[in-house]
């Protein structure tokens, strides 16, 4: 259930922390970053902004990228895995996912003392919802589209089977 955040979250934290808007006031605050760290309801605007610039250090942490090296690497052994393997493999993949939840709230909590731990799982949570939001969104839209274009039979479709080869004519002679 968390395991599809992480993906996301290990997918889209790949983004440089000097790019954010925290270190480069003069630029407007791109969409993906501003989505991926959305304002929360019942949290102060400053403890919001305390939590961002936390977070983009929390980024660049050794703890964190060694945790999400090690999801990585067990989501790529899974990359041709019977559908059984990866059943058996989901305790596995949800303790690295949690893995690498408690090490970036670690890390966030040393970063910004003054968030409580309360504030930052409110917030990390609320990130995990919305990412799961966005990838359920991006599978139903996936679907749709290859419902429309059936696949098509190797090498060149149905046409080819029904279609006999004709010998060219020869020219004409004169």
């Amino acid at each position: 259930m968390k395991t599809a955040f992480l993906f996301l979250l290990t997918a889209t934290l790949a983004l440089p922390a000097a790019d954010s808007p925290e270190t480069k006031p003069g630029k407007p605050a791109k969409a993906g970053r501003a989505a991926l760290v959305p304002d929360i309801e019942g949290v102060a605007k400053e403890d919001m902004a305390k939590f961002r610039a936390a977070f983009a250090k929390a980024q660049q942490d050794e703890a964190v990228k060694a945790a999400r090296e090690k999801q990585l690497e067990k989501r790529k052994s899974m990359e041709f895995a019977t559908a059984a393997e990866k059943k058996d493999a989901r305790t596995e993949m949800e303790a690295l996912a949690d893995d690498v939840r408690k090490a970036l709230r670690a890390v966030i909590a040393k970063t910004e003392p003054s968030l409580s731990q309360e504030t930052i799982e409110k917030i990390t949570d609320a990130m995990e919802d919305k990412l799961k939001e966005k990838a359920k969104e991006a599978g139903a839209g996936k679907k749709g589209a290859d419902a429309k274009t059936p696949a098509k039979p190797f090498p060149f479709g149905d046409k080819a089977k029904t279609e006999e080869k004709k010998p060219a004519a020869a020219p004409a002679a004169k």
